[in-house]
């Protein structure tokens, strides 16, 4: 199981750093996708976090069956987990 992760974060990392700006939304969906099929999630999100880390909007989303959520996700603020940020 460790080396299949190991060569996915690879393949990863490689499909991101290849990929034009322009396409990079698509592989990010196809990033998402991939680390939820692998680890059996439901859903994966991205979270772009605001400059003083004190909102975050999710940008992206995978969902293996649900329906996505990504606009209920919005402006989400990060106070409650203040913790996160001070390691």
């Amino acid at each position: 199981r460790r080396t299949e992760i190991d060569q996915s974060s690879a393949r990863i990392a490689t499909d991101l750093l290849a990929t034009p700006v322009t396409a990079l939304a698509d592989t990010i969906d196809d990033v998402l996708a991939e680390v939820g099929s692998l680890t059996g999630a439901e859903r994966v999100h991205l979270f772009l976090l605001d400059q003083d880390l004190t909102t975050a909007i999710n940008t992206h989303e995978w969902c293996a069956a649900a329906g996505p959520v990504t606009h209920d996700l919005q402006q989400i603020p990060l106070a409650p987990l203040s913790w996160l940020f001070e390691r």
